[in-house]
């Protein structure tokens, strides 16, 4: 491919060709100059200066902060305002006290990661070091930030940050009793919307956010179905005096956006409901949205009226897949139901955990012989010699 050249004609009769030789402390492109009467001769010498000095596309100026921003500016107008809290808070939080002030031109992958090891996992509030998931949201973070880094010219060698060990993760499911004694108390409550909606997640596999979303308009009692169009967030807000703020917008995924059909236990429940209905939104009956939090605050209220260990709301939805997964169901079915993006999702994350379904399938292989392995014991003991 022919090089393309940077060439205009100057007032003095002259040309002007301008050579790249490295960027600015805002990334900008820095050149030099080269003047000719000829163009033609103008273009071999600075076919020439290119061979002899290739461009060096680190800055020795050029700060990490200054990546950050370009990167955050690139992405803001290509993925939602969620995301964006996410990218803020990793920037903010994690990445700038860390990197922000090193330049580009002297990081490697060896001091990367040292760096990482050392300060980058701890949380801010003190409280030992931040989750194997946390850990890795954040490099992946600062990797695709590198990636853009490279390709932009800005870093001229490859960089990456290594993602930690990943740890197994104890899925957390109710167990049957847990589930029938937090039913219990739900039950009794069920003229609170918040005790109805918690149990709608156990049955349907809601998020807490689509739950929060839902307005009675989703509820369709000809087709019997959910539909699951929005989900309500609380985010952190660039540029507000208030931390956070809850915002309504689309589900996780494309395919998070999905009909879902409504339990025939509830059906009447719901009808009935509906036929009382003031306000727009499901959960709160009101023009105005729930938000997750208050929907963990009452979750958190039967668990404890239940006698059972808090956890996060999300264990309903975790507790549902199990369920499903023990009666043998089809899993392609569920992984529609829950929205994943893909079924390998699915069989990562339910169809190993449920240890009744173990130890169902471990009592199916039998004896190859049929003895009463009790009654040879017991035989054995006698035939000891006192």
């Amino acid at each position: 491919m022919s090089p393309k050249y940077n060439i205009y004609l100057r007032k003095d009769g002259r040309y002007e060709g301008r050579i790249p030789v490295g960027r600015k402390a805002d990334g900008k492109i820095r050149y030099r100059s080269i003047y000719h009467r000829d163009v033609k001769k103008l273009k071999l010498l600075m076919d020439a200066e290119r061979k002899a000095e290739p461009l060096p596309v680190s800055s020795s100026k050029m700060r990490f902060s200054g990546l950050f921003d370009l990167w955050y500016n690139a992405k803001a107008d290509k993925v939602r305002e969620s995301t964006l809290a996410i990218y803020r808070c990793h920037l903010d939080v994690h990445l700038r006290p860390l990197l922000g002030r090193m330049y580009l031109s002297a990081m490697t992958t060896e001091k990367l990661n040292d760096c990482c090891r050392e300060a980058l996992f701890l949380r801010k509030d003190g409280k030992g070091e931040l989750s194997a998931k946390s850990k890795t949201d954040i490099l992946r973070t600062l990797n695709n930030i590198l990636k853009f880094g490279m390709n932009k010219g800005y870093i001229s060698r490859h960089i990456q940050a290594e993602y930690p060990k990943a740890e197994p993760k104890q899925m957390n499911v109710l167990r049957e009793k847990e589930q029938k004694a937090l039913e219990s108390v739900l039950r009794a409550h069920l003229d609170q919307r918040e005790a109805l909606g918690v149990y709608l997640c156990l049955y349907t596999g809601l998020r807490v956010g689509e739950l929060c979303g839902l307005r009675w308009d989703d509820l369709d009692f000809d087709q019997e179905m959910i539909y699951v169009r929005r989900t309500v967030q609380r985010i952190r807000v660039q540029g507000e005096e208030r931390k956070t703020a809850v915002v309504m917008g689309d589900p996780k995924s494309a395919k998070s956006k999905r009909e879902i059909p409504i339990p025939d236990h509830l059906l009447t429940v719901l009808r009935d409901l509906k036929n009382g209905q003031t306000g727009n939104f499901f959960l709160s009956d009101t023009e105005k949205c729930h938000e997750p939090r208050r929907m963990q605050a009452a979750f958190h209220r039967y668990l404890d009226e239940a006698g059972l260990s808090r956890r996060g709301i999300h264990c309903t939805r975790h507790t549902f897949a199990t369920r499903w997964v023990e009666l043998g169901v089809d899993i392609k079915t569920l992984s529609e139901i829950l929205g994943h993006t893909s079924i390998r999702i699915t069989l990562d994350k339910y169809v190993h955990i449920s240890e009744k379904v173990k130890r169902e399938n471990i009592n199916k292989i039998q004896p190859l012989f049929a003895f009463d392995i009790c009654q040879m014991s017991r035989q054995s003991l006698t035939e000891i010699p006192p």
